[in-house]
This record gives C-alpha cells, structure tokens and sequence, in this order.
C-alpha cells in the first residue's frame, strides 16, 4: 500500500469516527432527540399505570422491580394533572439501569382528552458506580394543573438487566412554577416563560398556538425573541401539520427566530443538569400574518415587447422571510428580428441590490458562469449593489435564506439594451487578462452606448500592481469604473482624458461604461496593465544628506513608491547648519505593521536617544527637532512590503521654531500676572480713595436714624460740613478737605 492509499484510508477512518461521534450525541441527547408518542406497548405484559389526581405520592417502577422479565416494547405511566398542583419527579441515577430509557412528557387535559408534550429522554448510567455518559435531569417540575406521563422503553438484553425506580410527590406551594404550557400567540407580543427563579435543572416545555383568525393561515409565523440568560439553553422545535420535526433550533444566547406558525414546541431548561436555583431566560413571541411566498418562479422576456422584468425575493422589501428557498428562472425570446437591427446586438443590464444575513446564500448565474453571489457561513451581513451587462442568456436567480430573524431583501432589475456590435469589446466576466498586458480600443463616434468589462488578475505575491489607462475622446456620462475587495473608484469623463494610475495588489474590475450619450469623435481607450518592480536596494554605508534653509532634502526608501525589497537595514545620516534645527516632514510612511520599522535617532549612532519610531501607514505629519544631526534607519523583515517612506528634511532658523513650549508657556504666564496686578491695583485705588467716604456716610447716616429725628427734619439728607449727602461737591477735589 503506497502513501496515497494510506492517507486516503486514514482520512476515511477519520470521516467514519465523526459519523459515530455524531450519531452517538444525537441518540444521548435528552431534549433535542424527539420520540413521537405513542401507544403501541409491543409485547410487553405491563398494563398502562394510572395515578389519580388524589394520589399525592407515589413510587412508579419497572415490572418485577427489581427482578428483570424480558420484553420488547415499553411501559406506559401516567400522572394525572390536578388542578392548581404541581407535580415533582425524581429520578434517582442509582435507580436507572444501564440501556434503560424513560421519555417524559408533560401531561395537560384538553376538551378531547389529554396532550402530551415532549420534554425530555433519559438513559441509565454504563456502570452502577461511574458513568461515562453525560448526567441527567435529577428531577423534573410540572407547571400547575399539569401531570406527567413517562415511558419505559424495554429491549431484550442478554447480558443486562434494564429496570429503574421514580417517585413522585403533588405540590401546591411551590412560589415560582413554571408557566402553563400552552400558549395562544395573537400579533401582541405575548410573555411565553417569565425570567423566574427555577430550581430544577430540566426546566419547562411550551407549545405555542396561532390565535385563529379569518382568512388564510397557511403563510402566518410566529416571531420568537429569546431575551439574555447565562444559566438558560433554550430549544425550539418546528413541526408540520402532521406532526413531522421540520426544523430544530437550539441556543445560550439572546436570539429572534421566526418559524411556521403550525405547531411550535419550546424547551426551556438550565446548561448544567444540578439542581441549584437559577434564572430562567424571559421569552416572548408574537404572530405575522403576512405570506413569504416566492411568487412567480418562471419568466420570460420578450426582448422585442417588453424592455425591463424585476425580480424580488419573498417579503420584499421589510419581511424577514426566514427558511425559504426561492429559485426563479429568466429566459428571453425573440421571435421577430427587424433589418434595421441587424447590425445590433441584444444585451441585458442587471442591477442587483439586496441585503442577507451571515448564513443566507444568493447567486445569479447562467448555465456556464456564476455572476455574483453571497455565499454561507460570512462573518457577517452583507449588503450587495451590482450593475453589469451580459449577453442575453438564461438565467437562475437563487436565495436560500437561513432561519435567523434578519431583515433581508432581494431585488434584481434586467434592462433590454440593442447596441452596436462595434460598440462593446468584452461583457461582464467574459474575460481575465493577466500581467504585462497592454491594449488599445477604438469606438466609434455613433456608439450612444458603451460596455467594456476585464478582470484584471492581481498578483499572486501581493506585490504592486499598476493599472494605466485613458480614453481619449470620451464625452459627458463617460465612466471608468475600478473595484477591488476594498476599494471602488470612478473616473469621470474629464478625468478620463488624460493618463490616470490606479495601484493595487488584488483582482481588479475594469469597466468602461457609456450610457445614452452622444459623441462627435471616436473614443480611444488605452489600457496598460503592469507588475511595480523594484530592484533597488539599500547602500551598505550610511547615507549622509545635508539640508539647507533653502534646500530641502528627501529621504525616502529605495525605488519609493515602488515596493521595497525585504531583508533590508538602511541608514541615513541628515545634518543641518550649526544654530538651526530641523523640521522633519512625513509625507507618507506605508511600511508592513509590527514588523518594518523607520526610526529617528538624535545623533549619527542607533547609540543616541531614540526620538521617534514608526511602522504601519502614517500620513501628513510633521516632527520638529532641536538638534543638528540626525540618523534614520530603515529596517525590514524577510516577508511582505509596501510602498516604504518618504520623507522631507528642512533647517529652520531658531526665530522659525514654533514647537519651542517653554517660550508660549513664559508669555502666556506674563500676561496673566499682568491682568492679575492690574486688577489689584484697580481695586487698592478705589478703596483708598473713595472707601473712606462711603463708610463715613453709612455711619452718618445710621446715627440720624438712631436719634429719633423730627418730622421737620426726618426727609432731610444728613450733611458733612454742611454739605448735604444726596448732593456731590462742587468739586470732588473738595473731598480730600474732608478726609483730612
């Protein structure tokens, strides 16, 4: 056996252990893997086991307990529900043997008889004193006015005994059951489950009902919003109307689901399986009575009566829609083709516009190419705008949307075009041109409307590519269109006449566009698409640069903008004249991040003080420096580059230095204890001079008051010297006769 067949047989072997890894989760797990009810026992001699609502307790055990009789089938026990009681089971794992397997079910009494919910399968332990599997539910709590019904699911084994003990006890003081299981769903959000305290693990089962209403109910869904709980894992099930699983969801986190609104069952129950007081995550729904149908699958243009046909996916534009699959198909036909329109050829314009979620899927394609598409599993959601033209062929829309409650559209727009076949070079993806390609196109004068397409292939090294090109003759409504992963740009037609450069390392769009635009001359289109080399390398000695006040000087990686080679350590030592300081200009620095460094020193030596240090992209700033010699190095790794540095030196004169701080920081601090002293000041000389005054008058003033004045003289002013208050001096030089 050679080493491909031994890795090939390896590789199978690992497929089939994950087979069984897988098929061993899903057939032990306990709330996901539903077992239909049912009451065919086989040919087991139990009879179905009845405990009415006034029996409080009760001890349910496999027959001959805890002798084994052999039989294949199950046994059936059924607890009554009472009303306003609760009702508690306890399933000891010591009681449960191994390949033992119980199913409980929530047990409700209806006008037709009783209904039973699924809430859980549980299997017995390997070993009676440790056990591989996973635990189980030590116990399980009924909501109020609800029972139990529990399955014995009995195979004949040779080797081991399969039997196993409950019991269970009616409770009515239980402070927080959980909530009636049956919940009718109107278009109000409705509370299905509360965020209570709960204190067993295995948590409450619900099944949710549409309110009926008149009219048709086939496309009415049910939105689920599933609110933050750390402690809850909640499971949602989705059936058809014949009782068929359609869909399962089950999650940790906050979530909003919108499922058919046939019949949906909720299990609700704590992450861990001990039995400890928890909070039970708050969930909501509501009912949508809206259709998300595909609508009309089959199209077909007549490309000679009818210009345009839009597609729009289910709900368009503001309905979730989730778990559909739409698939609609796009032919054209032609039965009458006019002389006059021979020399013309027919052309659809596509625009496609829509919004999906992470895991929804899209594509438009043809039998032989994919156009666009949205593929599964995106990091995220992602909003596509595309306008291209194609030949007219057939064609397959498709959107798988996943059952994720996202806002999601879809709209394609196809436009009948008839254009000279002179006036079009290459459609949308119809060709991929690879480096060192150079072309020229003429079109003529009469092409009202132009289209010309080329994937331009990038460079599988990521180095720099250039795309060169220019249309000379284009008119108004002229357009270039280039996109890449990351960038989309648009030339106009005054720009398109004269040479434009577009740099990139990815696959490219080209698109030279013309929409119903009349010309007087041809448009020459020149394209030139071309690798950017760079072969230069740095000098083994330093560089030394000198720069004047009226002469600047550039330093700049080897070949910049071109990409730098790696494994490379570059020096430059820059001096400026003595008194002078530097002025360091960063134009561009576009070196690999965390690993190409540029470094400025303060000295001729990597011994000096360090005074800056860059890697990444740094753009348009500037870096001012008090010394007179400076050493820049370059240093790159052994993989991956980019466009390098460019930087401008240039000497100032010590008057021109607008970094200095210390001389802001000393004006500014003069000034403000020049405002501070003329304040002072202010104040000193008002109180000297006229505060005596003042005070003296107050005083005057309160002594009239105080002596009981007559009412001959109460209106009149008090006087000093004979000169009465409420009248100024002659002259306020008088006043020093006062206060002297």
């Amino acid at each position: 056996m050679d080493k491909n067949e031994l890795e090939t047989l390896f590789l199978y072997i690992l497929l089939a252990v994950g087979w069984l890894v897988l098929l061993f989760h899903r057939l032990n797990s306990d709330v996901v893997d539903e077992i239909p009810w049912n009451e065919n026992r086989g040919n087991c001699s139990c009879e179905v086991e009845v405990y009415e609502p006034e029996e409080n307790y009760g001890v349910i055990k496999s027959p001959h307990y805890p002798s084994f009789k052999s039989c294949e089938g199950k046994c059936i026990y059924r607890i009554l529900p009472k009303a306003d009681k609760t009702v508690t089971l306890y399933t000891s794992p010591y009681e449960i043997t191994e390949n033992t397997y119980l199913v409980i079910y929530s047990l409700l009494k209806t006008e037709d008889g009783y209904e039973r919910l699924f809430h859980a399968k549980i299997k017995g332990h390997v070993n009676y004193y440790y056990s591989s599997r996973d635990p189980q539910f030590p116990s399980f709590a009924s909501a109020r006015s609800a029972g139990f019904e529990i399955h014995f699911i009995s195979h004949p084994q040779r080797y081991y005994h399969t039997k196993f003990k409950i019991t269970f006890d009616r409770y009515d003081e239980i402070k927080e059951p959980c909530d009636y299981p049956i919940v009718e769903i109107g278009e109000k959000e409705t509370v299905i489950q509360r965020a209570h305290k709960f204190e067993h693990a295995s948590g409450c089962v619900y099944k949710l009902r549409a309110q009926k209403h008149d009219g048709e109910t086939d496309g009415d869904e049910i939105v689920i919003h599933i609110h933050e709980s750390t402690e809850t894992e909640v499971t949602v099930k989705a059936h058809d109307a014949s009782g068929k699983l359609k869909n399962v969801f089950s999650s940790t986190y906050p979530k909003a689901l919108m499922m058919d609104a046939e019949d949906i069952r909720i299990i609700s129950h704590r992450t861990s399986k001990q039995d400890e007081t928890y909070k039970m995550a708050n969930i909501t729904a509501r009912l949508v009575r809206r259709t998300c149908d595909c609508g009309e699958t089959s199209l077909t243009m007549d490309v000679r009566n009818q210009s345009f046909l839009s597609i729009k996916g289910p709900g368009y534009p503001d309905l979730s829609c989730p778990s559909r699959h739409c698939t609609y198909q796009l032919s054209f036909v032609d039965d009458n083709q006019d002389d006059e329109d021979k020399n013309k050829i027919g052309v659809v314009e596509l625009s496609v516009e829509g919004l999906f979620s992470a895991s929804d899927a899209f594509s438009l394609k043809s039998d032989y190419k994919t156009f666009v598409g949205s593929s599964r599993y995106k990091s995220g959601p992602r909003y596509m705008k595309e306008n291209f033209v194609i030949k007219q062929q057939a064609l397959t829309v498709e959107l798988e949307s996943s059952r994720d409650l996202y806002k999601r559209y879809m709209e394609v727009n196809a436009t009948i075009r008839w254009i000279y076949a002179d006036c079009a070079c290459n459609f949308f993806r119809d060709k991929t041109i690879g480096m060192d390609t150079t072309f020229t196109i003429s079109f003529p004068a009469m092409c009202d409307y132009i289209y010309c397409n080329f994937h331009v292939q990038g460079s599988r090294h990521y180095q720099r590519v250039l795309l060169d090109f220019e249309v000379k003759g284009a008119t108004y409504g002229d357009v270039v269109i280039l996109r890449d992963s990351r960038n989309e740009e648009h030339y106009n037609s005054m720009m398109l006449n004269h040479r434009n450069r577009y740099e990139t390392s990815e696959d490219t769009s080209f698109t030279y566009w013309r929409k119903h635009a009349n010309a007087t001359e041809n448009a020459i289109l020149t394209f030139n698409y071309s690798l950017i080399e760079n072969n230069q390398q740095c000098s083994q000695d330093p560089v030394y640069l000198t720069a004047d006040f009226n002469q600047p000087v550039i330093v700049n990686s080897p070949g910049f903008p071109k990409y730098y080679q790696n494994n490379q350590e570059c020096q430059f030592i820059i001096d400026v004249p003595e008194g002078s300081r530097m002025a360091l200009s960063i134009d561009e620095i576009s070196i690999e991040n965390y690993h190409d460094y540029v470094r400025i020193y303060e000295g001729n030596t990597t011994d000096s003080a360090l005074i800056k240090e860059y890697s990444g992209r740094v753009r348009h700033q500037v870096l001012n420096v008090s010394t007179t010699t400076i050493l820049i190095t370059f240093t790159t790794d052994m993989s991956n580059s980019d466009r390098g540095f460019h930087i401008t030196v240039t000497a100032q004169y010590p008057s021109e230095d607008a970094d200095d701080p210390y001389t802001r920081t000393y004006i500014l601090t003069a000034l403000v204890l020049l405002l501070i002293v003329s304040i002072c000041a202010g104040i000193y000389f008002y109180e000297t001079r006229y505060g005596k005054f003042r005070r003296e008058r107050r005083n005057n003033g309160q002594q009239t008051t105080g002596t009981g004045e007559t009412a001959e003289n109460a209106g009149a002013a008090p006087n000093i010297a004979g000169i009465p208050m409420n009248q100024p001096p002659s002259n306020y030089d008088d006043l020093d006769h006062f206060f002297n």
